[in-house]
């Protein structure tokens, strides 16, 4: 363990670091020693509160509970104004939750597990440790903890009310660095503030998170936090992390990097089985996400308890495995209503769930407005790609959606958008699903009555022709389409059977029509539209209704007919007798 500082009041955040106690270095070999001798002990300088010294008497030795001798040495580090507790290596039993409620005190291990703090059996805390005020909303100022293992001894305990592992209620500047938290009946930690601009400007980083029953960590109204380097791995009954907003308190302007959650709640089927929550986090910063193996979705968006939606910039983002619990709908990312407006995903890669759970979506979006993503790939899902409902102003980007889907499924289409969805932008992609043409409902791009669509650049490879792209009888003419594939046949050859009314796909502008049946009138498309039919055999397309010909025209194989339209009828451009 290095050096550390003491930060004091008045410090710009940026400076912050782990307090710095005079002599540290020098000292690690004697407060590690078994026994700590008078001329060591006269080393520690102002400031340190070696918690073995005589004065208060901690034994390390696992057996003893040493919470009154801890709580002593933060009391003396409290009186002088500030300072730094520290802990040589042994488990320290406790059996009263140690408490850190005024400015610039630290709590200070040897760091490599060599100090634990650890919950005396049938002590039953609601929380093993407390950084702040036990109530109203003064905030306490630049303490921390770090280089230190706290067990929550869960076999052992049963709380009435258990709360967290560590709990840090309306503090600033506070630092928590190199710290694991595990086997606590609550939270493993918990960050919330009261008031705002009571929480904010917190630093976390090289956090471990294991076993705790709710969930890792939960950061109520979080403000200008930075969160880096934290694993929460196999909080079986509960979450991995989450992050919440409070009624008049936003949760805003955090930074998040180097976050992995995996195996959480994956025992008991629990509500709250998510990777990460993100519930009302507004201008967040999201960089190198993994989200795997847990027992809800990887990711789960939803509406704040002030009503707002998360928004900002989430960047590397790899959900794997995820939903392995009955019941789950959606694996990679689930979204509840109108919970995201202005958000950005760049680079997210999203892999099935466990084998034998059909109908599950890689990604769904509910109520999802000002949604841009690029870089997106999903694979082996067994259920269908991504699903939109009643979003509007999305953009789709350089992706890939793969392999998507299963036999008898009934939620197979690769891209779907459904309800009153509307400005959509679909570009450069791949989409190619096995199991497509499964079933009739089953589309690469399904459509539905989305209104404002472009698609460009993209290549349908269904299995089956025909089922490359949806749309709902009468809402054909809200999409366009541009240079856009298919590996079965060039998509700027569809072919369409004669209908009285013919209905074109939207998808190319170059179209035979099979049969004999007489047209009457053609679907209407966008304004502009330009195409090209070629007639397989006899027939009459008459002029009238919507169509505004030179005259009716009778077709023999070979023929060609060229119609503009201007969003509603279909203007004869040139015909060719062939």
């Amino acid at each position: 363990m290095g050096d550390i500082q003491l930060p004091s009041a008045g410090l710009p955040w940026s400076s912050l670091s782990p307090p710095q106690v005079p002599s540290i270095t020098q000292l690690q070999a004697d407060i590690n020693a078994s026994t700590l001798t008078t001329s060591a002990l006269a080393k520690v300088g102002a400031g340190q509160y070696n918690v073995k010294q005589d004065a208060y008497g901690a034994t390390g030795d696992g057996v003893t509970d040493d919470a009154a001798a801890i709580q002593a040495a933060i009391d003396a580090a409290e009186l002088a104004g500030g300072g730094a507790v520290t802990f040589p290596s042994g488990t320290y039993l406790i059996g009263s939750t140690l408490v850190i409620d005024s400015n610039s005190v630290w709590l200070v291990g040897p760091g490599g597990r060599a100090a634990t703090i650890k919950q005396k059996a049938n002590a039953d805390l609601g929380t093993l440790i407390r950084f702040g005020q036990a109530s109203g909303t003064t905030a306490t100022n630049y303490c921390g903890i770090r280089d230190i293992y706290v067990d929550g001894n869960e076999s052992n305990n049963s709380a009435a009310t258990p709360v967290a592992g560590i709990h840090i209620r309306n503090c600033a500047y506070f630092s928590m660095r190199d710290v694991e938290i595990r086997e606590c009946e609550g939270v493993g930690l918990l960050e919330e503030g009261t008031a705002v601009d009571v929480s904010q400007y917190n630093s976390y980083s090289g956090l471990f998170l294991r076993a705790n029953t709710v969930g890792g960590a939960h950061w109520k109204s979080p403000k200008y936090a930075r969160i880096s380097g934290v694993t929460a791995d196999n909080n079986n009954d509960g979450y991995g992390l989450r992050f919440s907003e409070q009624v008049g308190i936003n949760s805003t302007q955090c930074t998040l990097s180097n976050i992995i959650c995996q195996g959480n709640g994956d025992l008991g089927s629990p509500t709250d089985a998510y990777g990460v929550a993100f519930e009302g986090c507004q201008r967040f910063t999201v960089t190198n996400l993994q989200s795997l193996f847990n027992g809800g979705p990887g990711i789960h968006f939803k509406v704040g308890a002030d009503g707002s939606a998360n928004s900002g910039t989430y960047t590397g983002l790899e959900l794997r495995r995820n939903s392995e619990n009955a019941g789950e709908t959606y694996q990679g990312i689930e979204t509840e209503d109108a919970s995201i407006s202005g958000l950005r995903i760049f680079g997210m890669d999203i892999q099935g769930g466990a084998a034998g759970t059909p109908d599950k979506f890689g990604a769904h979006f509910e109520g999802a407005r000002r949604l841009h993503m690029n870089g997106v790939t999903l694979q082996s899902v067994d259920g269908g790609g991504m699903s939109f409902n009643d979003c509007s102003i999305i953009s789709l980007g350089s992706f890939h959606v793969l392999s998507c889907g299963s036999t008898g499924a009934t939620n197979n289409d690769g891209l779907k958008f459904s309800g009153n969805s509307w400005s959509v932008n679909i570009s450069n992609g791949y989409l190619a699903n096995s199991n497509t043409d499964s079933a009739s409902s089953a589309y690469e791009l399904d459509l539905g009555q989305t209104q404002l669509v472009n698609v460009s650049g993209v290549n349908f490879n269904a299995d089956e022709a025909g089922y490359e792209v949806s749309q709902d009888s009468g809402h054909e003419h809200k999409a366009r389409f541009s240079n856009c594939t298919t590996e079965l046949s060039d998509l700027t050859n569809a072919t369409v059977a004669a209908a009285a009314t013919t209905t074109l796909p939207v998808w190319s502008d170059d179209i035979d029509i099979t049969g004999t049946t007489g047209i009457t009138s053609i679907t209407r498309s966008w304004a502009g539209r330009i195409v090209t039919l070629t007639f397989a055999a006899a027939l009459t397309v008459t002029d009238g209704s919507n169509l505004k010909l030179a005259g009716n025209f009778v077709t023999t194989a070979g023929d060609t007919l060229t119609l503009r339209c201007d969003g509603t009828n279909w203007i004869e451009v040139s015909r060719s007798a062939n």
